[in-house]
């Protein structure tokens, strides 16, 4: 029933445009950059019949019921017997002890300091 029926042309410009076209650019062999049914390709070509392999019977489990990274914990104790000593502070007293100033994160390389100027520099530097 359905062959009867020719398939529509594909799209194209207007035939004043096309000489238009052909006579600016030199040339009458131009492709038509629209993609149609019948020059392309099969989107699904058939799967393959590949013979089955060592692991053919894993294509069922997934890779997070598989991998062992996930069943990973941190290390037990085998003997727990044993308790931690703690260790003594160093001080004696709290007279001896002197006041630790506030501590801040490191910066790295050479710091600025506001306490020397150009002069004290050209003169350390001489």
């Amino acid at each position: 029933l359905f062959g009867a029926y020719k398939m529509a042309a594909p799209r194209e410009v207007t035939p004043i445009i096309r000489w238009i076209r052909h006579v600016c650019l030199g040339r009458y062999n131009l492709k038509n950059p629209l993609r149609f049914k019948g020059e392309q390709s099969v989107r699904d070509p058939p799967l393959p019949v590949l013979p089955q392999g060592v692991s053919h019977k894993l294509n069922t489990n997934y890779y997070y019921s598989r991998d062992g990274r996930g069943e990973s914990t941190r290390p037990t104790l085998a003997y727990e017997g044993l308790k931690q000593k703690a260790i003594p502070s160093g001080e004696t007293s709290a007279e001896t002890s002197v006041a630790t100033k506030e501590s801040r994160p490191r910066i790295p390389g050479f710091g600025y300091n506001p306490d020397t100027d150009s002069a004290a520099y050209s003169k350390a530097t001489l």
